[in-house]
């Protein structure tokens, strides 16, 4: 068994499933690398208290007592003891703050502590918003210190263990790749660098970066530059679904492979149509 450099995940329990993709993937990379794994919820106390009004108000929550604050932390506790019996079962260490459900600002605190962030795709929705993509989303990724793997709905954990490396020389990328060398990247990983540009020689001399780097941390790393004028998004998934990724590595704000990231189209299409998980770093 590994024993890679990821020792400590935060990931967010949904309060109305037991199961989560992002759940089941913190659970078999904790058991995969020997880390622990740290549960916590998303709770905005003010939106549960303006819900909670307009609900009593409409006639569609008979009693506030208790507080649909109390009753949604409640749930996050059951799920939350579920989830760690379940670990209990498989050998892996789950605990959790005092506090199971936390504010945005405190879980990001609380990423101080560890190698990553786990999330589902879709667990920051905003109302009438179609896909994952929102501002919360987008703050998230934006202040978080530690990377962030974003794990889309109908994701099952499986047996794809390589890894894509969306890679384009930039100073995201290469933040992004140097701080996975400290999240899931051990010796043992299969690790494919992509790296997409009109000019395949632009695209090689990005890729051979890459492996030279990684090379230094005693990791083998393939090279796939890629000559193309289509979307980078497009290829990048492309070549995840060829090569079998069970992850894609990027950067935030990477040029030009990931321009725009926060808002552009490059980045809105990678995380609304990848079927496998995205670890995002800046």
């Amino acid at each position: 068994m590994p024993r890679g450099p990821l020792k400590s995940l935060l990931v967010s329990i949904d309060r109305s499933s037991d199961s989560t993709p992002a759940m089941e993937l913190a659970m078999a990379w904790a058991r995969r690398y020997e880390a622990e794994v740290i549960a916590v919820g998303f709770l905005d106390e003010y939106s549960v208290e303006v819900a909670q009004e307009y609900l009593h108000r409409e006639g569609l929550l008979a009693s506030v007592n208790p507080p649909l604050i109390d009753r949604i932390r409640g749930d996050y506790r059951r799920v939350l003891d579920d989830f760690a019996a379940r670990c209990a079962e498989k050998g892996v260490s789950c605990t959790t703050p005092a506090e199971v459900a936390l504010s945005m600002e405190s879980v990001l605190f609380e990423a101080q502590r560890h190698d990553l962030l786990v999330l589902d795709g879709l667990k920051v929705l905003v109302p009438g918003f179609k896909g994952p993509w929102s501002p919360d989303l987008g703050r998230v990724l934006k202040n978080s210190p530690r990377p962030v793997v974003l794990v889309p709905f109908g994701f099952r954990v499986g047996d794809r263990s390589e890894i894509v490396i969306a890679y384009d020389g930039s100073l995201q990328a290469a933040r992004a790749l140097y701080l996975s060398t400290f999240s899931v990247l051990e010796p043992e990983a299969k690790v494919h660098i992509v790296s997409v540009a009109s000019d395949r020689a632009e695209a090689a001399r990005a890729a051979d970066q890459a492996v030279a780097f990684l090379r230094l941390h005693q990791v083998d790393a393939a090279p796939h530059p890629v000559e193309s004028n289509r979307s980078p998004a497009d290829v990048i998934l492309e070549q995840a679904e060829l090569l079998r990724a069970g992850l894609i590595v990027m950067g935030a704000y990477g040029e030009p492979v990931l321009r725009e990231f926060f808002l552009g189209s490059v980045s809105r299409t990678i995380i609304e149509e990848s079927r496998i998980p995205i670890l995002l770093a800046h």
